[in-house]
């Protein structure tokens, strides 16, 4: 049968199920990237169906993701301590792709933990580990209030004490109060392991202080794991460099490209100063996977829990082939020009309030009532996020920092201008009738009817948007 055929019996249907995360008015969570030169890469990458854990496996795309550890390493403005330096192997820090953001997570635990108890019991013997089992029910991590889900998931994973720290007003974690979680599980007889810094939170885009949290991490012997998942995709950019201060010395990074850099997903980069402790954790070694050039060539089998690895970083290669690394810095600039468009025009709202620091690509607002009553303008938000999606016209996300519900505006599609922004442009978030089910994003008639008894209509910008030079996206490198 045709493939055109085979699609066609339920292609209606299929398309009225589907959520478009790539039309221009998608503005929930962390919109996938995505660009032609990615389309590409994926097709190849499945065409050639590669299995990339080892160098006999696929000495290619072993050698290509090595150099695109570096390149991005470089790209991102990291110490030259996390890159490959001379020989794969015997280079003190270095990278991997991971499968996303969470398996980052997790494999910063699993170092973490592993670095930990050998500190405490010596070399690990697998027949037997009831000396560790009794320093593992003692392991405490710590991690922003504000930081993302898959931190409290890898440590339901890995079995260890999980300590949120609360963030402060400005929703960052601090590092006195990183300390005072410390010193109780010292006081408790507890074993404090690492310490998980978040530059970018999903929330609201804040940035975890790190330079106050290093020092107290050296003082307490933490390994500092960074998620720098959202944020670290600005690096690429000079202005933005200020954001690194006390990034070399911190033990891991994860940037996930999948956010803001034109990658769909997964697209996540895993950086490490001491690739040694990772491997060791990682690796176990059976004949059937020994290299023929064991010892002089990298394994990524030993840089993540996965055999299965796809050739992730051709898609890299072919973005920054096309585009080049000015066109991702322009491309960087223009979704904080638009974010900060964004952001002034809700400025102009007396109903509107901002949340937190725009400084990249998120805007995050509420609604204000005259009393200010929160839980008042915590049920209001609610219901204007489920007013706006059960519109149809964009989709949003809804959040809750520190007691306050919140809208998130995030903006990262490459076809996106102001038209879209100030909603000059015609249609609805989708060409089709429909953009989501009544599963997906349920009935809204009770928000809608509260909207409307608060006398919140919409407001009319008369402004024109301004003129964007380029309409048709990044212009392949010439």
């Amino acid at each position: 049968m045709e493939f055109r055929l085979a699609l066609q019996p339920k292609r209606e249907r299929k398309r009225a199920l589907l959520t478009h995360w790539q039309h221009p008015r998608f503005h929930a969570y962390f919109t996938g990237g995505q660009s032609y030169p990615d389309i590409v890469a994926e097709a190849l990458t499945s065409a050639l169906a590669t299995v990339n854990f080892c160098w006999d496996s696929s000495p290619a795309f072993t050698e290509l993701e090595i150099v695109m550890v570096n390149w991005m390493g470089k790209i991102f403005n990291l110490p030259n301590e996390f890159l490959f330096n001379g020989n794969s192997e015997t280079s003190l820090g270095g990278g991997a792709m991971q499968n996303g953001g969470s398996d980052a997570m997790l494999l910063a635990f699993l170092v973490a933990r592993h670095k930990r108890i050998t500190e405490i019991c010596g070399n690990i013997d697998i027949h037997c580990r009831d000396k560790e089992h009794q320093v593992l029910n003692k392991l405490v991590a710590y991690a922003s209030t504000e930081a993302h889900s898959s931190v409290e998931k890898a440590a339901l994973v890995t079995l260890v004490h999980m300590r949120p720290v609360q963030a402060d007003k400005n929703f960052q974690m601090r590092g006195k109060d990183l300390e005072k979680q410390v010193q109780k599980d010292l006081e408790k007889g507890n074993i404090p392991f690492v310490a998980f810094v978040t530059l970018g939170t999903t929330s609201t885009g804040a940035y975890d202080q790190l330079k106050e949290i290093i020092p107290v991490a050296k003082k307490y012997n933490l390994w500092i794991h960074v998620d720098a998942s959202y944020g670290g995709n600005a690096w690429c950019c000079e202005e933005f460099h200020y954001q690194m201060d006390g990034l070399k010395d911190v033990d891991s990074i994860n940037i996930n490209l999948h956010k803001t850099f034109l990658h769909n997903v997964p697209g996540t980069y895993f950086w490490t100063r001491n690739q040694r402790v990772l491997k060791e954790s990682m690796t176990v070694d059976h004949a059937y996977l020994h290299a023929r050039h064991h010892g002089s060539a990298t394994d990524f089998r030993n840089w993540g829990i996965s055999l299965s690895r796809r050739a992730l970083c051709l898609k890299t290669w072919f973005i920054l082939r096309t585009y080049g690394v000015r066109g991702m810095q322009e491309y960087i600039r223009r979704l904080t020009r638009l974010t900060t468009h964004f952001r002034k025009h809700l400025e102009k709202d007396p109903r509107i309030e901002i949340v937190g620091q725009q400084v990249f690509s998120l805007v995050c607002f509420r609604l204000k009532i005259d009393n200010n009553n929160n839980d008042e303008c915590n049920e209001m938000t609610k219901a204007l996020v489920e007013y706006i999606n059960h519109s149809q016209k964009l989709c949003i996300t809804f959040a809750k920092c520190n007691g306050m519900s919140i809208c998130r505006f995030s903006i990262a599609h490459q076809e996106q201008y102001s038209r879209e922004i100030l909603f000059k442009a015609g249609g609805g978030v989708v060409g089709s009738p429909v953009f989501v089910t009544q599963n997906t994003l349920r009935s809204t008639s009770s928000y809608a009817s509260l909207i409307h008894s608060r006398g919140y209509s919409p407001v009319r910008d008369q402004s024109s948007a301004p003129n964007e030079s380029n309409t048709r996206g990044l212009s392949p490198r010439k």
